[in-house]
């Protein structure tokens, strides 16, 4: 029996040094649909539109949020633009939103989650510049 319980003690002390091991979890935590592999927004006269694509088709029972940073009258404000399904195109989400800004450029990021529990981030830090009048800018994975 001692021998048993030293076996499952090691294997087990592997299992969590596996996990805790930085870089050993991979960017989603949860279902294939909810991993964010991809995206590009545009901010265009107000409106930020585009869309992040998905590992897998976009399940129903996962919210998709486009989290944008912006300016208004000098008072840094975080606006958030829920996504939109698309059947012809299973593993995109979009969005588009009107989002008041003093001096053009807007700073955006992704989640996926269900509740309070988030199960992606793209960017996995910090967000991605998109600039009025720039070509589209991308950067999630």
């Amino acid at each position: 029996m001692r021998t048993i319980k030293v076996g499952l003690l090691a294997t087990l002390a592997a299992v969590v040094a596996v996990v805790a091991a930085p870089g050993a979890l991979a960017d989603v935590r949860g279902p294939a649909c909810a991993d964010i592999v991809g995206g590009a927004f545009t901010y265009e006269e107000g409106i930020v539109s585009g869309s992040m694509t998905l590992a897998a088709p976009a399940c129903r029972q996962v919210s998709y949020t486009l989290h944008v940073i912006h300016q208004e009258s000098g008072v840094t404000k975080t606006t958030s633009l829920e996504g939109t399904l698309n059947p012809a195109a299973p593993n995109r989400v979009f969005f588009n939103g009107a989002v008041a800004d003093d001096d053009g450029t807007v700073c955006v990021y992704a989640t996926s989650s269900i509740g309070r529990h988030v199960f992606d981030r793209a960017p996995d830090e910090g967000c991605v510049e998109v600039s009025e009048g720039a070509p589209g800018q991308s950067g999630f994975n």
